[in-house]
């Protein structure tokens, strides 16, 4: 069988002729699936209702950022937009309604897990990848 052109409008229920490989990884890096804070899930352990922990805000991270403009220390969190890259040190993002802000301190009274709200790097395609 041949193939013919046709635009993408029309390609509904249509097969593709030859893969199409991605030519970036998607996403390109850890990435924010929420606005929130990103932190060190370990600073969270212990935060509950009786025991809120509270962390210092060092920064904000959006979308156009790269995740080397800001490095997360432990008792420390970073502001961070839906899509924005994850600090370096960051492993999980806490809802913003999930917070209290005092000045330039959250706190948090529940737990966060390791990769909460968190978009790993390659986790939709890698680079080449069909």
């Amino acid at each position: 069988m041949g193939y013919e052109k046709i635009p993408l409008e029309h390609s509904v229920g249509r097969v593709l002729a030859e893969d199409i490989r991605s030519e970036v990884d998607i996403p390109p890096n850890d990435q924010a699936l929420i606005d929130g804070y990103a932190l060190k899930s370990e600073d969270s352990l212990k935060a509950s209702l009786d025991n809120p922990v509270r962390l210092k805000v060092v920064g904000k991270l959006y979308p156009w950022n790269t995740p080397n403009d800001l490095n997360l220390g432990r008792g420390q969190t970073i502001y961070v937009t839906c899509e924005a890259p994850l600090p370096k040190g960051a492993d999980a993002v806490i809802k913003v309604e999930n917070t209290i802000l005092h000045d330039d301190e959250i706190e948090i009274r529940h737990s966060i897990m390791k990769g909460e709200n968190v978009a790993l790097a390659c986790e939709d395609f890698k680079k080449k990848e069909v």
